[in-house]
């Protein structure tokens, strides 16, 4: 038995040493000196949730899960787009996001945008977000619909995802 305990741990060392030579590194964000213009050129975009809105509210056709994936452009000026395919519960549409983002010295950032969704209209969303690798990548969650009559802080939905440059 302990030479059974003894070999994984090898094994196990052995791997560590293995990852740290190859060059794989853990996602991170550096700790400062970022400006919108880290943020910048064409991204692969993946975002799924649940949405989870009242009964008798307007966006209820909506509950149950949903994704997004798609191509998003930011000018490193703070202005970017996205063109997606997204499945509301299974209802498929092809959707054009447009909006704003800026980038904070810490590199968290908040993303702006609008989108018009069938039987819907004009949907504004905003997103909080963190850059991580240089820019290579961006972590972010739903925090915001810009909708009349939603409680205040109450998104509707749980929505996570990421960019990554192409």
């Amino acid at each position: 038995m302990r030479r059974l305990i003894f070999s994984l741990a090898l094994v196990a060392f052995a791997l560590g040493i293995l990852m740290l030579q190859s060059g794989h590194q853990p996602l991170n964000a550096q700790s400062s000196g970022y400006t919108n213009r880290d943020f910048c050129g064409n991204y692969a975009l993946q975002y799924s949730g649940y949405k989870v809105f009242p009964a008798d509210s307007p966006l209820a056709f909506l509950n149950g899960p949903w994704a997004q994936n798609g191509r998003a452009v930011a000018d490193g000026e703070g202005n970017g787009s996205a063109d997606v395919v997204a499945s509301f519960n299974g209802q498929i549409v092809r959707l054009r996001w447009v909006g704003t983002y800026q980038v904070s010295r810490n590199g968290t950032m908040k993303i702006s945008l609008v989108g018009n969704i069938p039987q819907l209209g004009e949907l504004p969303i905003e997103l909080e977000g963190v850059i991580c690798e240089k820019g290579r990548r961006v972590q972010f969650i739903n925090s915001a619909l810009l909708i009349p009559g939603l409680p205040s802080g109450f998104t509707g939905e749980v929505g996570v995802g990421s960019l990554i440059q192409q």
